[in-house]
């Protein structure tokens, strides 16, 4: 006969994944001695959510903490009151830590400390106090932790060597939410005189009210964040280079939060200036300072007459046909188109020309004025000289008789 044989088969647990964050919300203990009461605070925040959590000021009385701090005992009281189970252990098991993280349970952990700031009372005759953190994930070989005396670095990164060196005891929380801890990002699109859209996480959305898992990073864009309306004259510019994408970078604390993409607004004109060689175009923002280049007081006549060295003399600048400015150079804010334009006009008594002029009149009148007086003295000279060569009538009539 052959008898069957019995195979017997062991449990295999699954295996524990190389990384797990639990989202549990994180509360500061402020500058109090009560680091174990925010431990609690976070562990009732997460284990039942949405429920708004005790104070820490509630918690504090309920669980007797002094100015000294709290015993390790009244967490675990804490807990049981709400029927919150708890798992005491004293070993250092990282393994086992990481099992039960995954699992989904937070650990409030008791860490040896220096004597200032009180924490944990846990007898006269110990050479240090203890201090409360949470563990709440872990990688490889580090946990990560909220530590609720260092509210500016939530899911603080702590080595499985500096925890196991600084170990004292820890409780497993032995619960775990229904509802994964979240908080609210609402978005706001502000003066935008075109359509735009939001992405989150690289997928178009309608929605600008988002609920996200307690300790997530999330990548919130607007697009577009550049939209330009121009005609000849006048731009309008729409720009939200900034701060057109928001990250949350892992917000581990609960509650609503809002976020208004402000599109800032840029106006510019154009401006025109008509010199007669070098005219030039250029924009300039509202409000903006506008200099001209400084215009010649002179510049020569056109034609024959600024050969004879004529000038015209400027008389100001002109924008539509009214004068704006008598300076030489014009300087204004630009709140509007502008085409401007110098001008010049001929002034005969602006430069040497006209005095030349004037000296060689007086030379050809001084000339004719000594010329006729030449001639006339010739004429009067020569008409004396023929009345001295004729014979007197009456003389030769004496002499005859």
């Amino acid at each position: 006969m052959i008898l069957p044989q019995c195979l017997s088969v062991e449990a295999v647990a699954p295996a524990t994944p190389q990384s797990h964050v639990n989202p549990v919300p994180y509360y500061s203990q402020g500058y109090s001695p009560w680091c174990a009461v925010a431990v609690a605070q976070m562990v009732l925040a997460y284990v039942e959510y949405p429920k708004r959590p005790p104070t820490l000021e509630e918690l504090a009385k309920e669980m007797e903490a002094t100015e000294k701090g709290t015993k390790g005992i009244e967490f675990s009281i804490a807990m049981w009151r709400r029927r919150i189970e708890t798992e005491y252990e004293t070993d250092f098991r990282p393994q086992h830590m990481r099992s039960n993280s995954a699992e989904g349970y937070a650990i409030m952990a008791a860490i040896k400390a220096p004597i200032w700031p009180f924490t944990i009372i846990i007898g006269p005759f110990v050479p240090y106090d203890l201090h409360a953190i949470l563990i709440i994930g872990y990688e490889t070989n580090t946990f990560i932790v909220h530590d609720p005396a260092k509210p500016e670095t939530p899911a603080l990164y702590l080595s499985e060597d500096e925890l196991k060196l600084k170990w004292y005891y820890c409780f497993v929380v032995k619960a775990k939410p229904k509802e994964m801890p979240s908080y609210i990002m609402t978005i706001e699109v502000d003066r935008t005189p075109f359509p735009t859209t939001v992405t989150v996480d690289g997928e178009t959305t309608v929605f600008r009210q988002f609920k996200f898992k307690i300790g997530t990073t999330h990548t919130i864009r607007i697009s577009p964040n550049y939209f330009m309306q121009e005609n000849a004259t006048t731009r309008i510019s729409y720009s939200c280079f900034s701060d057109s994408v928001l990250t949350t970078d892992g917000q581990w604390r609960l509650g609503e939060y809002s976020k208004r993409f402000i599109f800032s607004i840029r106006v510019e004109f154009v401006v025109r200036v008509n010199y007669p060689l070098r005219p030039y175009v250029s924009w300039f923002g509202e409000g903006s300072s506008f200099q001209s280049e400084p215009a010649e007081r002179t510049l020569p006549a056109e034609g024959i007459l600024g050969q004879l060295g004529f000038k015209k003399v400027f008389r100001g600048w002109y924008e539509d046909g009214q004068l704006v400015t008598g300076d030489l150079q014009f300087v204004t804010v630009v709140s509007k188109p502008m085409n401007l334009t110098p001008r010049w006009e001929l002034d005969i008594w602006e430069g040497p020309a006209i005095w030349y002029c004037i000296g060689g009149v007086v030379i050809g009148l001084a000339i004719a004025v000594l010329t006729a007086t030449v001639v006339a003295k010739r004429k009067a000279h020569a008409t004396c000289c023929s009345h001295k060569g004729q014979p007197r009538s009456g003389s030769a009539n004496s002499a005859s008789h």
